[in-house]
């Protein structure tokens, strides 16, 4: 477990994909991937970085949008999070 309170509370590129991969799971009514997320940020002590960056994911999805529209645009954005994780 990270003892630095500084790090643990930094949001990260880690906790975007995260979120962007568990609205994916949602829209896709898919709960084993969803609980594979929550697992993840758990096992990582991450849930507060996923948490905060829920609504900022969600905000980048225009109402409306149906899954066939959403999973596209929530793919991107997990790529995109992903590549910068790793870089």
């Amino acid at each position: 477990m990270n003892e630095n309170p500084v790090d643990r509370d930094a949001i990260t590129d880690g906790d975007y994909r995260r979120a962007t991969a568990l609205l994916t799971h949602y829209v896709r009514n898919d709960r084993d991937g969803i609980m594979a997320v929550i697992e993840e940020a758990e096992a990582g002590d991450r849930m507060r970085g996923l948490v905060w960056c829920l609504p900022a994911i969600v905000t980048g999805i225009q109402d409306g949008w149906t899954p066939e529209r959403a999973v596209p645009v929530l793919q991107l954005f997990a790529a995109t999070f992903a590549a910068r994780e790793s870089a």
